[in-house]
């Protein structure tokens, strides 16, 4: 049976959909995976709400790449950079151009230097997204990035 909340996600199953304001049918898991691959990404989250026809992230940057880096980063130091999230977004939406279509790519994403871990219960022992936990620990960095959009 499909399950419909009030902001526009759906379950069925195992499976996590939302739909758009546009009508279309969003499956974030499949968006997170293709950002996930980008060597700067250490994890994703991607929301959006049935009111909204775009979709905003959340990045949790890869810690091991950052140490690579010439010199190396921290997370954190990253993290507060003002051009990093530019950065970040242009890097993802360039390699979510390949695989997804425009209405999937997301338009805003925040960086956070703390993994989606499960001593804080955004995963599961099994490692998969708890999103419910994960949207309602960033609830006001989701509504911010959600409010100037259409």
């Amino acid at each position: 049976a499909v399950v419909s909340t009030q902001s526009g996600h759906y379950g069925r199953g195992k499976k996590n959909l939302f739909k758009l304001a546009q009508g279309e049918y969003i499956a974030p898991d499949k968006i997170e995976a293709v950002y996930e691959r980008c060597p700067i990404v250490g994890q994703c989250f991607v929301y959006g709400e049935s009111l909204k026809s775009s979709l905003v992230g959340i990045i949790v940057p890869d810690e091991l790449i950052l140490s690579k880096m010439d010199p190396p980063i921290s997370v954190e130091e990253f993290v507060a950079d003002p051009n990093s999230a530019g950065m970040v977004l242009q890097t993802i939406q360039t390699m979510g151009q390949k695989e997804l279509k425009s209405f999937e790519q997301v338009r805003h994403i925040k960086l956070v230097p703390e993994a989606f871990t499960v001593e804080n219960n955004l995963v599961t022992p099994t490692m998969k997204k708890r999103r419910e936990a994960i949207a309602a620990s960033y609830t006001d960095v989701l509504q911010s990035m959600m409010v100037n959009m259409v």
